[in-house]
């Protein structure tokens, strides 16, 4: 194509003439795209299914490799963008429109980003046009929206609403998206509109019906959620007295302060009790999870409620059971009621503490100044006194 034959043929044609132009290599781009269907193979919008894009990409219309800057330009496709895309021979009105029509074809074969950006260039030449501005915004909504980019998408939807308060597809727009981002009263709004210009609008007349619905569920579960954040923390603040009332010493590993806990962070989150629940109160009296560990075998058996009222001997007692079979991992049968004793460790330090399993309960445990509930998760450790480890081991940290 001769460059400079194209300017000078466009230098003296008028605007009329030059639009016509324009039609006409329009009307060859739906040739050759008409062309392209007469094959057999094809995606579902005209293109092959395992080549459409390069079939796209070698037609100057869509071409992006031109804007590579070491590529060398073709002189049609030169021409081409000096015909549609130079400000020095097309007005803002026509450089706009051009950019429209790429978005346009970009979008029609769902070549969303592309439309975005032509859509985009568009819109650089259309502040003094508000109706093509509105389009123009409308259709980088749309674009936006089949991307699934819901929240941009409904930023230009105000946009174009704003220039053309009366813009049907941009109304149509906003109250899809905003409804998408759960933003109900926003897309009941934009219904509203389209029914005050459309009152038979069966579409957004559904829509809003919809959107109703959902907005009423959101109302009524963000009043679940206040009185169940309510109660929740009423139920702490009385489980926090209790538990300073009786002097107990609290650490979580995710808190410096324990003064900054909260519900959540007394729920135990320990390997081996995975479904433990917090510790609560009932009938005055608190019931917490608790853990016995066994360092000989480097095993461990999780207690679900362990009242404070509890005396250890009796859940000693209960896990085992003379009558039944011993643990797999106790062979030589030395984990007995009669031979086990438990301690608890001291807050950091690497020492132990021996409990009188028939006389001390949990709380008197709890309430020692030498013992700390780490994560919600009281721990006590049980040796068999026939076992050779527990020499080793109280000689170790036992002081």
């Amino acid at each position: 194509m001769d460059i400079k034959g194209l300017r000078e043929q466009m230098a003296n044609m008028d605007e009329s003439q030059r639009r016509v132009f324009l039609e006409k290599m329009d009307r060859e781009l739906d040739q050759y795209i008409d062309g392209l269907e007469s094959n057999s193979s094809r995606y579902v919008d005209g293109w092959y299914e395992d080549s459409w894009e390069k079939e796209m990409e070698d037609h100057p219309f869509f071409a992006t490799s031109a804007s590579q800057k070491d590529s060398e330009m073709s002189p049609l496709m030169q021409g081409i963008q000096d015909l549609k895309y130079s400000p020095e021979e097309n007005s803002p009105e026509e450089l706009a429109i051009n950019y429209k029509e790429d978005g346009n074809y970009g979008f029609r074969f769902k070549k969303y980003r592309i439309a975005i950006c032509a859509y985009s260039e568009g819109l650089k030449y259309s502040k003094e046009l508000p109706e093509l501005r509105a389009t123009l915004l409308n259709n980088r909504a749309s674009a936006h929206f089949y991307l699934g980019n819901y929240r941009s998408s409904l930023m230009d939807a105000r946009l174009a609403v704003k220039t053309d308060p009366s813009h049907l597809k941009a109304l149509i727009r906003g109250a899809k998206c905003a409804s998408e981002l759960s933003r109900y009263e926003e897309s009941m709004e934009f219904c509203d509109k389209v029914l005050s210009l459309f009152p038979g609008h069966e579409e957004i007349r559904a829509l809003r019906s919809k959107v109703l619905t959902k907005k009423s569920e959101k109302e009524r579960n963000e009043r679940k959620k206040a009185l169940h954040l309510k109660k929740e923390k009423t139920d702490f603040d009385s489980l926090m007295k209790e538990i300073k009332t009786r002097g107990i010493q609290l650490s979580f590993s995710k808190r410096k302060d324990p003064e900054d806990c909260s519900l959540e962070d007394l729920v135990p989150v320990h390997p081996y009790a995975p479904q433990a629940q917090r510790v609560h109160l009932r009938e005055g009296s608190l019931i917490w999870p608790l853990i016995f560990v066994y360092p000989e075998f480097h095993q461990s058996d999780f207690i679900q409620e362990f009242s404070e009222e509890d005396l250890f001997r009796d859940h000693i007692n209960a896990v085992f059971d003379p009558q039944a079979e011993p643990p797999p991992w106790d062979s030589q049968n030395h984990y007995l009621p009669s031979e086990v004793q438990a301690f608890f460790k001291v807050a950091e330090r690497d020492s132990i503490v021996k409990i009188e399993t028939g006389k001390q309960s949990l709380k008197d445990v709890l309430c020692d100044k030498r013992f700390c509930v780490v994560d919600g998760l009281p721990e006590i450790i049980i040796l068999s006194r026939k076992s050779e480890f527990y020499m080793e081991y109280i000689k170790k940290v036992y002081k």
